[in-house]
């Protein structure tokens, strides 16, 4: 595992800590010196060696901070879901880090080791089809690449809804049931953000796509009222490219 050039369009987020597993694991340490410093760390932390004395304290603190890092990339699924579309959404890290219960030092010794995305927001392709993997079936579940899809392009106002749409999933009756009563904003924001996570797992029947479609016709019908004006437009194009993706799936 070489280190990404800076041109290179195909770069891993994570190609820091693939050097730094490819390092430790072949003992290179005669090359460590010549490493891009935070991967130096990473391999010492990989090799569970301390840091040299002469950097103590840094190296130190670069190493809790390696190590709380990396239990974030293995931890808990969803949080790290909402990590990574929050980095993806331009978030500060300072807010980042209060919603999520971690710290911004620690961010962003993750963002470096195992999600670099640093002016993504000027390669839109790049991080749909390698940072996302938008359209690899087998790359991971849907609801996590709608997350940093949208969380991408629509912001972080999207993020909240969506993740509450994820961690309690509905069902197609289950959704119909529950826009014919009365729903607050936030309600509806979700209800909306639940509409292309349907369209992207519902069984794909001529049944299920009339029945999409005519719930789709119901959400849109009732937007408006109290619903954030900055939001509107964002539930709209979810929407509308949940439609695209219904009718593609059943054509």
């Amino acid at each position: 595992m070489f280190p990404a050039h800076v041109a290179d369009p195909l770069a891993p987020v994570n190609w820091r800590w693939r050097r730094a597993r490819f390092l430790a694991d072949h003992d290179r340490r005669f090359e460590l010196q010549n490493e891009d410093p935070l991967v130096r760390q990473a391999a010492r932390f990989l090799r569970g060696s301390p840091a040299q004395p002469a950097s103590a304290s840094r190296g130190t603190n670069s190493l809790t901070s390696i190590r709380e890092a990396y239990a974030l990339a293995r931890g808990d699924h969803l949080r790290l879901w909402e990590i990574q579309a929050r980095m993806l959404a331009r978030e500060p890290y300072h807010d980042i880090a209060r919603k999520c219960g971690t710290s911004e030092e620690v961010l962003s010794c993750f963002a470096a080791l195992f999600f670099d995305v640093l002016g993504s927001e000027s390669h839109p392709a790049h991080t749909v089809l390698v940072v996302i993997d938008r359209f690899n079936p087998w790359s991971g579940p849907p609801e996590e690449k709608l997350l940093k899809l949208y969380a991408f392009f629509l912001g972080p106002l999207i993020i909240d809804p969506f993740l509450r749409a994820i961690r309690k999933p509905l069902s197609l009756r289950e959704l119909c049931q529950q826009v014919q009563g009365a729903l607050t904003s936030e309600a509806y924001e979700e209800v909306m953000c639940r509409i292309p996570l349907l369209a992207e797992t519902l069984p794909c029947t001529r049944s299920n796509q009339r029945r999409f479609l005519r719930l789709l016709h119901v959400c849109l019908e009732r937007q408006g009222g109290d619903i954030n004006k900055d939001m509107q437009p964002r539930l709209q194009c979810l929407a509308e490219n949940a439609k695209v993706v219904m009718n593609s799936r059943a054509a």
